[in-house]
C-alpha cells in the first residue's frame, strides 16, 4: 500500500459517529500521508469528532463528505457520490475503517469505480468465525487487508476466509516524541487534571465499554483495598455515541457498590492525553481483545509499567512480559495480583518502566 519512494493517491472512509482509538488512528494515518506529500481523501460523515479533526488537520480540498443513509446493504445513493468524489481525485486505493463498510467501498468498486482497490485497516481482533457465504464474497473483493501484528493476522487466518496474500502486516502510526520524559511533569499533571498528588494512579484509557475491561479494573481496587493496599483509579474516555447510558451506569454503580467513589476518578478523553500518562503510575490494558492497543503503546512511551491482559495484540506488544505483567482476561482477582506485585516492588516496577520505555 505504501512506497516512500513514490506519491500514491489514496482515500480512507470512517463513517463513525464516535471518537476513540479507532478513529484517531485512521485519522492520524491520513494526516501523516498528507503531511508526506501523498495525495489524501477522507471520507467520514458531516458534524462528527472526525469531521472535525480532518477538517482542522487536513486541507480543505482534501476532506470530502459523503452522504449519511441508514441503508445496510448496496447504499447505491451514498456510492455513487463517494465515486464521483474517487474519480475526481483519480484516486487508487480506499482503505476502508470499519468492518462494516467494506459492503459500501464494495457497492462504490461494483458499480461507481471498478478500478479502485479496496483495503481494510484492521483495528478490532475477529471475535467469531466469519466463513459464510457473504463474509466470503467480501473478502474476496479486497486487495489488502492490513494487520497490526503478527498474532491479530494468525486469527484473522484462522477465523476468516481471507488469503494470507492479502495480508500485509504494518503496525499503525504514531508520533511518540510527546510521551517522553512526561513522568517528570506528574505534578504538574495531577494539578491540572484535579487529582490527589500523592495518590498511587491506575489508569485506563478508553471508551465505556463492557470489552474495555474497567469493571474489572474497579474490582481489583476493591480487593486489593482489602488487603491494606492503597490505590486509586483514572479512568480516561466518553460512551460510544449511540450507545449512551449502557455501560457506564452499571459501571458507576459498581463504585458505588464497592464504596470506592471517591478513588475512581473520571476524567473525559482529552487532546493533550499526555498528561494522563504524566499523572499515572501504572496503566492497565484490561481489554478482552485489542488488537495493536495505541494507548498501551503511548503508555510504554511514556516509561508507565503496563498490566495487560493475555489476550490479543497486547501479548506481543509486551514481549514476554518485559515491558509489564499479563493477567487473565476478565479476571479481577487475577489482574490483582498482577498490580500486586508492582505495587509492592519498586525495583520490580522501575525495571518494567525503563524497557517499557526502551520497547516502545
Amino acid at each position: 500500500m505504501y512506497n516512500e519512494s513514490k506519491q500514491i493517491r489514496v482515500a480512507f472512509l470512517c463513517n463513525a459517529a464516535s471518537w476513540g482509538g479507532l478513529e484517531m488512528n485512521i485519522a492520524r494515518l491520513a494526516q501523516w500521508l498528507a503531511e508526506n506529500g501523498h495525495q489524501v481523501v477522507f471520507l467520514c460523515p458531516p458534524q462528527t469528532a472526525v469531521s472535525d479533526f480532518m477538517a482542522t488537520h487536513l486541507m480543505p480540498n482534501l476532506y470530502l463528505y459523503p452522504s449519511k443513509s441508514r441503508l445496510k446493504y448496496f447504499d447505491l445513493l451514498t456510492a455513487s457520490q463517494i465515486g464521483r468524489i474517487l474519480a475526481r481525485h483519480q484516486v487508487d486505493s480506499l482503505v476502508i475503517g470499519h468492518s462494516k463498510d467494506i459492503q459500501l467501498g464494495i457497492t462504490v468498486q461494483t458499480f461507481f469505480y471498478n478500478k479502485l482497490k479496496l483495503g481494510y485497516l484492521q483495528q478490532m481482533q475477529v471475535g467469531i468465525a466469519k466463513k459464510d457465504w457473504l463474509h466470503r464474497w467480501m473478502y474476496s473483493k479486497l486487495a489488502f487487508w492490513v494487520a497490526p501484528l503478527p498474532s491479530v493476522a494468525s486469527v484473522t487466518l484462522a477465523r476468516t476466509t481471507v488469503r494470507p496474500e492479502q495480508i500485509r502486516l504494518i503496525p499503525l502510526c504514531a508520533d511518540l516524541a510527546k510521551f517522553k520524559d512526561v513522568r517528570r511533569k506528574r505534578a504538574a499533571a495531577r494539578a491540572q487534571l484535579g487529582l490527589p498528588p500523592d495518590a498511587t494512579l491506575l489508569t485506563i484509557v478508553g471508551r465505556y465499554d463492557a470489552g474495555k475491561g474497567q469493571i474489572f479494573l474497579v474490582e481489583a481496587l476493591a480487593q486489593l483495598k482489602q488487603r491494606g493496599i492503597e490505590a486509586e483509579i483514572l479512568l480516561v474516555g466518553e460512551e460510544t455515541k449511540g450507545e449512551e447510558g449502557t455501560y457506564l451506569p452499571m459501571l458507576k454503580q459498581r463504585i458505588q457498590d464497592l464504596q470506592l467513589l471517591a478513588q475512581v476518578h473520571f476524567r473525559p478523553f482529552m487532546q493533550s492525553i499526555e498528561l494522563a500518562y504524566a499523572a499515572s503510575d501504572i496503566f492497565v490494558m484490561a481489554s478482552l481483545e485489542e488488537t495493536f492497543g495505541m494507548v498501551t503503546i503511548e503508555a510504554m512511551a511514556s516509561a508507565l509499567p503496563v498490566v495487560g491482559s493475555r489476550a490479543g495484540g497486547t501479548v506481543d506488544l509486551l514481549e514476554e512480559e518485559q515491558a509489564g505483567l499479563f493477567f487473565e482476561p476478565q479476571n479481577s482477582q487475577s489482574l490483582g495480583e498482577s498490580l500486586l506485585k508492582l505495587l509492592q516492588n519498586r525495583m520490580l516496577c522501575g525495571e518494567k518502566s525503563q524497557k517499557a520505555s526502551v520497547l516502545s
